[in-house]
């Protein structure tokens, strides 16, 4: 199964993102006042449907430049190539974006997101 080609039909882009991707983006706030790995693991820990809005709400909220889109895409697509996928058909919840005034239609056509997704 490792060896086998594999596709991802529905991947939200920004629920996939890594701990340590996430960390590097929260530390551009230190009033976040999470600094480590395991401080973030503790951030995002969840028991109900609530809290785990709360906590993608929150986690989205540090992506609030188009770089960082950019920057998402090419490190989830690198890590999903690595495990053998694809072929990838990527999204984000825009409203998620809107605080921060970004156009994620924008984001997801930048000519490095269109490029990863290939």
């Amino acid at each position: 199964m490792r060896a086998a080609p594999k596709v991802e039909l529905h991947l939200h882009l920004d629920g996939a993102m890594s701990h340590p991707w996430l960390l590097e983006r929260i530390r551009r706030r230190p009033a976040a006042g999470v600094t480590t790995l395991e401080a973030l693991g503790q951030r995002l820990a969840f028991r109900t449907f609530d809290e785990f809005i709360e906590r993608w709400v929150w986690k989205c909220g540090f992506l609030d430049r188009y770089e960082d889109f950019e920057a998402l895409a090419e490190s989830v697509l690198g890590e999903l190539a690595a495990q053998g996928v694809v072929h990838v058909e990527p999204s984000i919840s825009p409203g998620d974006y809107e605080k921060a005034h970004l156009q994620t239609q924008r984001s997801m056509n930048s000519s490095k997101v269109r490029k990863a997704k290939r």
